[in-house]
């Protein structure tokens, strides 16, 4: 999964993507994109929480119950038999992902903006 979506939205991978700042970094411009990372952050952090639960709950309902483990998170054992979980995962991966999909949209209009004020800047 995290294969596809590098490939989808980061085809020069990690070095692609601090690349990609350079141009708003150079014109000091990069302090600018603070707020609109800052806004992304919690999204992002509960959809990547919402998807390790899950991948977590199946590999403790396959690989685990064979090896007679159990599901600990601190001091709670997690059931995956027991449909709670999965909401929680699907709760959390899909209304993270909804928020930060809201985010992103703020984000990408952020950075196109910066962009195009750079672009003119460069112009005159």
């Amino acid at each position: 999964m995290l294969f596809i979506l590098m490939v989808t939205y980061a085809p020069g991978g990690l070095a692609g993507i601090i690349l990609m700042h350079e141009p708003i970094w150079r014109s000091g411009r990069l302090g600018r994109l603070a707020g609109p990372y800052a806004r992304i952050v919690v999204p992002g952090i509960v959809t990547v929480t919402g998807f390790v639960l899950l991948v977590e709950l199946c590999s403790f309902l396959t690989i685990g119950a064979a090896q007679g483990k159990s599901f600990q998170l601190s001091r709670f054992t997690i059931d995956p038999q027991h449909p709670g979980g999965w909401v929680v995962g699907v709760l959390l991966l899909g209304g993270g992902g909804l928020l930060l999909w809201r985010e992103g949209r703020h984000f990408r209009a952020a950075w196109e903006a910066l962009v195009e004020e750079i672009k003119a800047a460069g112009r005159t």
